[in-house]
């Protein structure tokens, strides 16, 4: 074997060193990546989960004001879900509306719902709230609070918690 034909096989492949190398620089960018990702995952499932009730909020304040009648919102804190007793479930025929937080897509917790010292919300006959009060909701790390009332939903901005002190609240925003 001739030299140069040696160096040119050595030329060809990485040393063990330069691999760790790089392995090294993959998991330090891993790490620092894949918290972000799950951070920012989070936000996203709140953030549609916090949709998905101002959306179903507003669907009950019109269908109450339509119908004339008084529409009443139950939240579950053990489940994670909101029922609706007036409206039919699409996906469900013939049975109640219910929407399950803790599922996919949200995988979100109801953490507190209290209107006037119950977990309902009730809508009178012009579609009007008839006590205001708030739900919290939290994704991981993150909570935000959903203040109601007047037919206005605020949304305070998702802010991480540290686990199990209470929600934070901070100044609210305003969703249209």
């Amino acid at each position: 074997m001739t030299r140069s034909s040696r160096l040119s096989s050595r030329r060809n492949a990485f040393s063990l060193a330069e691999m760790l190398v790089v392995l090294i620089i993959i998991g330090m960018l891993s790490a620092v990546a894949v918290p972000r990702y799950a951070q920012a995952s989070a936000r996203q499932r709140l953030e549609g989960a916090v949709r998905r009730v101002v959306t179903d909020l507003n669907r009950v304040s019109d269908r109450a004001r339509i119908s004339s009648t008084s529409i009443t919102v139950w939240f579950d804190l053990v489940t994670h879900t909101y029922r609706i007793n007036a409206i039919e479930d699409l996906d469900h025929p013939g049975n109640i509306y219910t929407v399950d937080l803790s599922d996919e897509p949200y995988q979100a917790k109801i953490i507190a719902a209290d209107f006037g010292g119950v977990a309902r919300l009730r809508y009178d006959g012009y579609g009007d709230i008839v006590t205001s009060g708030w739900i919290d909701i939290q994704v991981g790390n993150l909570a935000t609070k959903i203040m109601v009332g007047d037919s206005i939903f605020r949304v305070a901005i998702p802010v991480p918690i540290p686990i199990p002190i209470p929600i934070p609240d901070p100044d609210p925003i305003t969703l249209e």
